[in-house]
Formats: structure tokens, sequence, C-alpha cells
């Protein structure tokens, strides 16, 4: 009689916590998704008033490092072109690349935050569908996690 007692009580609490569990993933994966609806809005518009700063951060960091032997071309929003134009010439001033033979091309398909460099034979792409999709990976990653992740030490 104990023993059936002991093996109900027993079965309950198993019960109970896998229905824990149970609640606690779906919590965790609509917190992410709720947190995917949001950056989806969000990024896209900080990333248009931060546009011109977005592409010059990308050029100061790799224009020391593009081919001087090579045509390089920087295709950019139209509204970007003479910002972009003038922060290249402002680089070349400061004696970072003078000898950079490049051209910029308005691209009316790319939003205001993408840029493509190409040369000959090679290229970078930089466009902010590419962010979001990481910024989405993580936080299905993460809905996958408990709670008690360490938000500063993200990867």
């Amino acid at each position: 009689m104990a023993g059936d007692q002991l093996f109900v009580i027993t079965s309950k609490i198993e019960s109970l916590i896998e229905t824990e569990k149970t609640i606690m993933d779906t919590f965790h994966r609509q917190i992410a998704q709720i947190c995917d609806l949001i950056t989806s809005k969000i990024i896209p518009v900080i990333a248009t008033q931060g546009a011109a700063m977005e592409i010059k951060g990308l050029l100061d960091k790799v224009i020391e490092n593009l081919p001087m032997d090579k045509k390089v071309i920087f295709y950019v929003h139209p509204k970007l072109k003479s910002v972009i134009e003038g922060h290249i010439k402002n680089l070349q001033e400061k004696s970072i690349s003078p000898n950079l033979s490049y051209k910029i091309q308005e691209d009316t398909t790319l939003q205001e935050t993408d840029c493509r460099i190409t040369w000959e034979g090679a290229g970078i792409n930089h466009y902010i569908e590419t962010t979001k999709k990481q910024v989405h990976e993580m936080l299905m990653r993460l809905a996958k996690k408990p709670l008690e992740l360490d938000i500063e030490n993200i990867q």
C-alpha cells in the first residue's frame, strides 16, 4: 500500500518536472521570437539612420588591404555616393591608400547600409540582411539554452 502511494507520488513529481521543462522550453522559444521580431524591426531603422557611418566604418577597416594595382569599384546606394566619395578622398589625403585607383558606382538595388567592393577576381559584400540573419540565428540558438546566459559574452 505505501509502495503504491510512493509510486503514484513519484509519477506525479516526474510528470510535473516534464511539464515544467516543456513550459520553460516554450518560454525560451517565445522570448527569442519576440526578440527576433523586435530586432527585425529595429535593425533596419537604426541601420538606415547610421548608413553613412556603417559604410565609412567598413571602408576604414578594409581600405588599406585593397589592391593598389587594380581598379576598385565601390557600389553604394545613390544617397551615399557623395558621402563615400568624400570619405575616400579624406582617407587618401591622410596618406591612407593614396594610390588607390577607384570608382564609386551607384546601385539602386542596394539598401543604404549595403556596400559591394569589387576588383578583378575578388570583392567584399556588406549587406544589412546578413546582419539581420546573424542576429536571427543567434536568437534561435539562445532559444534552446537556459536564460542564465552571460549576455555580455554571447558569440
